[in-house]
C-alpha cells in the first residue's frame, strides 16, 4: 500500500492518531498551525474515503457563515497546493473541491443558519468546525446526530475565550472517553514563521493584557474584553450636590453573553466638554 505524508506538528499527528478518538479538539493560541493541520487531515480523508469505495461530503463547518470567502475553502486549496501529491487527486474550482473521481466533496456551512440544508441530503463522512469556541450547545446537539457514518471523525479547532462556552463544557470539562483533547501554541509549531514571532514579541511588549489569550491559549479575561481597558481609572466616590442622576442602565445577554447592570452619577467636566 503507497503511503504518503501531510506537514502537521507533532503533538497534532499524536492526537490525530489516537485509535479511541471520534472528537479530535485542537485548542490554543494564534501561530500553532492548528488550522492547517486540520484542513491537510480532511484532504487526507477526502483521498482515503474515495480510495475505500465511499461516497459523501466532508463538512467543513463554524457558528456562522456569510459567503465562502468567509469559509475554510481558501485554507482546503491552499494546504492541497502545498501538497504536490495531493494536486492530481482533487478537482477545485473557485467554488468548490471535490476529489479527482467525484467521491468526496466538501461542503461548507454555518451551524446556526445553513446546517439543515444539508441534514438528509447529504452523506457526511468527517466534520471541521473551525472557530468552534462561539458554537453553541443547540449547534453541537443538531451537528453531532447528523455525522453517523461509521468510522466517521470530527476535528474541532478554536482558541478558548470562556470556561462557560458550549465548545468548552462539552468537550473538555466534561470530556467523554472519545475525545481527544490537545492544547497547542506557536512553540509547537516548527514552521512558525519569522514574521508572527515579531508580532508576537511585540503583544507581548505592547499588550500584555490580551497576550495569553492571543497567543498562548488562554481565556480572555474580562479586563482584556473591556472597551477602554488600560483608559479608565476606578476610584471611591460619595456622590455630591449639583451631579445628575444617578442614572441606571441595564444590558441584557444572550447566548454567551452576561447580563450587566450599572449605575451612573455624571458630573461636567471642568472644561464643559462631557461629563466623568
Amino acid at each position: 500500500m503507497k503511503t504518503a505524508e501531510i506537514q502537521i506538528p507533532a503533538k497534532i499527528a499524536r492526537n490525530f492518531a489516537d485509535p479511541k478518538a471520534r472528537f479530535h479538539v485542537l485548542k490554543g493560541g494564534r501561530g500553532s498551525a492548528k488550522t492547517r493541520a486540520a484542513a491537510a487531515w480532511c484532504a487526507a480523508r477526502a483521498i482515503y474515503h474515495a480510495q475505500n469505495g465511499r461516497r459523501g461530503v466532508i463538512l467543513c463547518g463554524r457558528e456562522h457563515l456569510n459567503s465562502l470567502e468567509e469559509s475554510s475553502l481558501p485554507e482546503l486549496k491552499e494546504t492541497i497546493l502545498s501538497h504536490p501529491w495531493m494536486i492530481p487527486l482533487f478537482d477545485m474550482g473557485e467554488k468548490y473541491i471535490r476529489t479527482a473521481d467525484g467521491a468526496v466533496a466538501f461542503a461548507f456551512a454555518g451551524l446556526r443558519h445553513n446546517l439543515d440544508s444539508l441534514k438528509g441530503k447529504a452523506r457526511i463522512l468527517d466534520a471541521w468546525i473551525d472557530e468552534a469556541e462561539n458554537v453553541a450547545e443547540m449547534g453541537w446537539r443538531k451537528l453531532i446526530p447528523t455525522i453517523r457514518e461509521e468510522g466517521s471523525k470530527l476535528v474541532i479547532t478554536y482558541n478558548p475565550e470562556s470556561p462557560e462556552s458550549a465548545t468548552h463544557r462539552r468537550f473538555v470539562a466534561n470530556a467523554q472517553p472519545d475525545v481527544c483533547v490537545t492544547h497547542v501554541n506557536w512553540r509547537d509549531n516548527p514552521w512558525f514563521p519569522a514574521v508572527l514571532d515579531t508580532e508576537r514579541r511585540r503583544d507581548m511588549a505592547n499588550s500584555p493584557e490580551t497576550y495569553e489569550h492571543v497567543w498562548e491559549g488562554a481565556f480572555f479575561s474580562q479586563t482584556a474584553a473591556q472597551i477602554f481597558a488600560g483608559k479608565i481609572e476606578i476610584r471611591e466616590f460619595e456622590p455630591k450636590a449639583g451631579w445628575e442622576g444617578p442614572y441606571f442602565g441595564g444590558d441584557f445577554g444572550f447566548s454567551q453573553d452576561p447580563t450587566a447592570a450599572g449605575a451612573a452619577e455624571p458630573v461636567r467636566a471642568p472644561l464643559g466638554g462631557g461629563v466623568d
